[in-house]
C-alpha cells in the first residue's frame, strides 16, 4: 500500500457517522384518578390510608435518594352501599433516558409511594390506580418501565402479600402500554397493614465507537497490509 492509499483510508475512516444511540424508559402510575371503594358484607366497613413517597434514581453509577412529605391520604365509612374517596394527588412517575457519546450508559429510576393502611369492619375494600407505561429506543440498545401496586400485612408470623403488576420493556414490540391495577382486600374485623404504589423505569445501550477508533482501526490494519506486502517481496 503506497501513501496516496493510506492517506484515503485514513480520510474515509474520518468521515464515518457516529451511529445514535438512544433508550428511554417513563412508569406512570396516577393516583388523582385512584379510587377506593367499600363493599361491606357485614354491617359497616371503614378505613384509612395515609402515604407518604421514597424516591432514588441512579446514571453511571450515581446514586440519589430522597423522601417526599406525606401528601395522599383517603378515608371512608358506609353502610352496605359501595362509596368511593376522593383523593387528590399528584401523578407518581419515574423516568430514565440515556443517549451515549462512546461509552455503555446505564440509567435507572424509581420509587414507592405508600403508607399505612386500616380497615375496622367485615368486607371488602377494593383499590383501583391507572398507569401508563412508555419505552423507545433509537438506535440500539435496551429500556423497561414497570408499575406496581401492592398490599402488604403481617401479623402474628402470617404474612400476606397480595400485588398488581404491570411491565413493559423495549424488546416485546410495544411503545406504550395503558391500563388499571386492582386490588381488592378482604377484611373479617380488622385489617392492618401496607398499601403502596412502585414506578420503576431503566434504559442502557452498548458502547459506540468515535469515529477516532474506526480510523485507528483501519490504519493498523493498512499497516499490517504494508508489512506483509514487504514480507512477500523479501
Amino acid at each position: 500500500m503506497n501513501l496516496k492509499s493510506f492517506a484515503l483510508v485514513l480520510s474515509i475512516a474520518a468521515f464515518v457517522p457516529e451511529a445514535v444511540m438512544a433508550a428511554s424508559g417513563t412508569a406512570d402510575v396516577d393516583w388523582s384518578r385512584a379510587s377506593f371503594t367499600t363493599v361491606a358484607t357485614e354491617g359497616s366497613l371503614t378505613y384509612t390510608w395515609s402515604a407518604s413517597s421514597y424516591v432514588w434514581s441512579s446514571a453511571n453509577g450515581a446514586y440519589d435518594s430522597n423522601f417526599v412529605e406525606p401528601n395522599l391520604t383517603a378515608s371512608s365509612a358506609n353502610g352496605s352501599a359501595n362509596a368511593s374517596a376522593a383523593i387528590t394527588p399528584t401523578s407518581w412517575n419515574a423516568s430514565s433516558a440515556v443517549t451515549p457519546a462512546g461509552v455503555f450508559q446505564v440509567a435507572s429510576s424509581g420509587g414507592e409511594r405508600g403508607g399505612n393502611l386500616n380497615i375496622t369492619g367485615t368486607g371488602f375494600l377494593l383499590v383501583s390506580v391507572p398507569y401508563s407505561l412508555e419505552v423507545s429506543t433509537v438506535g440500539g440498545g435496551d429500556s423497561w418501565a414497570q408499575a406496581l401496586l401492592r398490599s402488604y400485612v403481617s401479623e402474628g408470623g402470617y404474612t400476606t402479600d397480595r400485588t398488581a403488576n404491570a411491565y413493559l420493556s423495549s424488546w416485546t414490540g410495544a411503545a406504550t402500554r395503558t391500563g388499571v391495577l386492582h386490588l381488592a382486600l378482604y377484611s373479617d374485623g380488622a385489617y392492618s397493614g401496607w398499601l403502596s404504589s412502585s414506578v420503576y423505569s431503566g434504559a442502557n445501550v452498548a458502547a459506540v465507537p468515535e469515529p477516532e477508533s474506526y480510523a485507528m482501526m483501519l490504519s493498523g490494519l493498512a499497516l499490517f497490509g504494508v508489512i506483509a506486502r514487504k514480507r512477500r517481496r523479501a
